[in-house]
């Protein structure tokens, strides 16, 4: 009975497959392969995952990570024109660039942080203010209003500025084109009002815009 067992042990020892060197080196190569890929596949999918992971809605992060204390309307009805304002229009190139100017001027770029408005270079000439404590994408109308109620202050001025001074504004042909030159420097061209307008957002969009990419790395969705 020992006999036929040992037979046996050999009989199988023998049946075993003896693989030679490179049959060996090829099997190994063939399973390094095979991790290479589930590892590369592995990557793959965390990128995929990580990438989803990180979109965001620029509302909501705008919610989370810049705090505002003012809302911009009321931001807006604390800034109050100076005689000194109306000047430095009358000194500007044109209606455009003495908007800007004065808008910039009471926007200091040290105080970014704090204003409660804000646009990306994601998002070309968009904006987003602060309002009904959260954060809203700008609409049209709300930016016309914002440059109105420096274009409206500004009147103002240049009807006590004309007051004070219309006693001499016609005497002579320069004077009366000095008027005329200051009051277009205010309200603008009749044919150039759109075009205007188009200036001043994008000069104010190009001041206050941030580049995201500086800041996160969010993928955003707008």
């Amino acid at each position: 009975m020992l006999t036929c067992e040992r037979k046996n042990k050999t009989n199988k020892d023998s049946q075993k497959k003896i693989f030679t060197l490179s049959e060996v080196t090829e099997i190994l190569s063939n399973l390094i392969e095979k991790v290479n890929k589930l590892e590369r596949e592995n990557e793959e999918f965390r990128k995929y995952v990580v990438k989803q992971k990180k979109k965001c809605n620029i509302l909501e992060w705008l919610q989370e990570n810049k705090k505002c204390t003012i809302h911009f309307d009321v931001f807006l009805e604390k800034i109050i024109l100076t005689e000194r304002d109306l000047m430095s229009v009358f000194e500007s190139n044109n209606a455009s660039d003495g908007i800007t100017n004065l808008i910039l001027k009471y926007f200091p770029i040290e105080n970014r942080s704090e204003f409660p408005i804000v646009s990306f270079s994601q998002n070309k000439n968009c904006f987003y203010i602060f309002k009904n404590d959260k954060w809203n994408l700008m609409k049209e109308k709300e930016f016309k209003s914002f440059i109105n109620k420096f274009s409206s202050q500004l009147l103002k001025l240049f009807k006590i500025w004309f007051d004070n001074n219309k006693k001499n504004l016609f005497r002579s042909e320069d004077s009366h084109e000095e008027y005329f030159k200051n009051l277009e420097k205010i309200i603008g061209k009749s044919n150039q009002m759109t075009e205007n307008h188009r200036k001043i957002k994008q000069n104010i969009y190009e001041y206050l815009k941030y580049d995201l990419k500086q800041i996160t790395e969010y993928q955003f969705i707008f």
